[in-house]
């Protein structure tokens, strides 16, 4: 099998618009470029924090380029109608990507697949159908699964272009300095984010009601949050990487006040850093079809950011999906941070 054509630099505008649902930037990535290659599967790696598509191609005089093309997290991707069987060694895949910018690395950003004429989406197309059929339950409140629609607005600000943000000096000098490298990246240490990141990522998401204590968990990194709603204040609280969480309702909506938290190298946005006195207050409030919530947030932060940072996405109400348990591979999270493109 060999790359069938280079399609050439084009104005995708999903590709400027659309996050790529990914636990670091896109910057090693030539987002306006799709490379399509045909080739056999030689390797699936369906695991955390990214799935993997190991790929051989063979050109006419017979040489093989061995390819690797990077997916979203499995919790991603199977909202995307991937699966862990979606692929195995022997078989021929049709694959669009962007490519590195670096030439000479054979790794790409996955685009779409087509496999025993199945097409399956990457991180840009459009979701299949699932959770839209009106012959599943709605919700009536905020308990069960669910899944963040990507918002670009918000996923520019926090994941893809965070030199927007209302920065301090401080913050300038974090964005600049960081490298997604297993030193610098806590993602490459299976150290799931914090939020608001870690509530924008649109992967499975889990909301465990209970009088005292609400838990929200999040399929990617098993990250877990806890919001305590007998508690009125921080004063006590042991700081830690996602906070202490104190929650209330304002009628039907749950307001999340949460501070404590650790110092955090991308606690604020990917690359930017948090400190001690961060402070994020999140509403969240179900609407009135019972299909999906709405949540926004307030992040602050004095030490990084000059004045605070807003947000506001909907989340999809999943009942057809059931909360999995993905571990996070270590030297799978190593693998997208050591980049020499970065």
């Amino acid at each position: 099998m060999r790359v069938l054509h280079l399609l050439g630099t084009v104005g995708i505008l999903g590709a400027l618009t659309t996050p790529a649902i990914a636990h670091h930037t896109t910057a090693a990535f030539d987002m306006r470029t799709v490379t399509s290659i045909e080739g056999v599967v030689s390797r699936y790696d369906w695991s955390n924090p990214h799935v993997y598509v190991y790929i051989d191609t063979t050109n006419d005089a017979g040489q093989t380029t061995h390819w690797t093309v990077e997916a979203g997290s499995p919790s991603v991707m199977r909202v995307r109608g991937w699966s862990k069987e979606s692929f195995h060694a022997g078989e021929t895949v049709h694959v669009k990507m962007n490519p590195a910018r670096d030439p000479a690395r054979k790794v790409g950003l996955v685009v779409s697949v087509q496999t025993a004429g199945i097409s399956l989406p990457g991180l840009m197309g459009p979701l299949p159908p699932g959770g839209r059929s009106a012959d599943l339950p709605k919700a009536t409140g905020l308990g069960g699964t669910w899944v963040p629609v990507a918002e670009p607005s918000v996923h520019q600000k926090l994941r893809m272009q965070p030199s927007v943000l209302p920065l301090t000096a401080k913050g300038v000098q974090s964005l600049e300095s960081f490298r997604e490298s297993s030193v610098t990246n806590p993602a490459s240490k299976c150290i799931a984010p914090v939020a608001p990141v870690l509530m924008i990522i649109p992967e499975v998401k889990a909301i465990d009601p209970g009088s005292d204590v609400i838990r929200i968990r999040s399929e990617g990194f098993e990250g877990e949050r806890l919001v305590h709603m007998n508690v009125t204040s921080h004063d006590t609280a042991r700081p830690t990487a996602q906070g202490h969480s104190i929650g209330h309702w304002q009628g039907d909506v749950l307001v999340i006040d949460t501070a404590a938290f650790a110092e955090n190298r991308v606690g604020n946005a990917i690359g930017l850093a948090s400190g001690t006195h961060k402070h994020l207050v999140e509403r969240l409030q179900l609407n009135p079809d019972g299909r999906s919530l709405k949540y926004s947030f307030v992040l602050e932060d004095v030490d990084y950011l000059q004045s605070p940072v807003t947000g506001e996405l909907q989340w999809t109400y999943r009942p057809d999906l059931k909360y999995s348990h993905f571990a996070c591979n270590s030297e799978n999270a190593r693998r997208f941070s050591d980049n020499p493109a970065q």
